[in-house]
């Protein structure tokens, strides 16, 4: 029995003393300020948003190669947004998130494309 709680007390306190690494999260959720919508997910592979009333289709998506296309869809993942204010920058996953007054522009760190949203539209560039 002393063998055992032995063990287990060594067991213990190496997984105390063991570093550990915290991962980033795979995907990020924004959104400009307290509006419902545009909100967005972003991953280090591509930004998707759900719009408004005044989009084409529910959803745009730009890869970080500028890669753009309209889709359907009805949620995203990344939790609960993170409000964005104008004038804030957010930077997540080698995206920047510059916030305007009416806005959000999305720009892929390496390549330089991305997108910018609005409630009426997103236009990729």
């Amino acid at each position: 029995m002393k063998q055992i709680a032995l063990a287990f007390t060594g067991i213990a306190a190496a997984l105390f003393l063991v570093p550990y690494a915290v991962a980033d999260p795979a995907t990020q959720a924004v959104q400009l300020g307290n509006n419902s919508y545009p909100h967005c997910a972003i991953q280090s592979d591509r930004v998707n948003c759900i719009g408004g009333s005044g989009w084409p289709q529910k959803v745009a998506f730009v890869s970080a190669s500028g890669q753009f296309k309209w889709g359907g869809g009805s949620s995203l993942s990344g939790g609960q947004p993170e409000p964005l204010n104008p004038g804030q920058t957010y930077h997540f996953l080698g995206w920047t998130v510059v916030a305007g007054s009416t806005d959000m522009t999305f720009t892929n760190d390496a390549s330089g494309h991305g997108m910018t949203v609005n409630s009426g539209t997103a236009n990729a560039f």
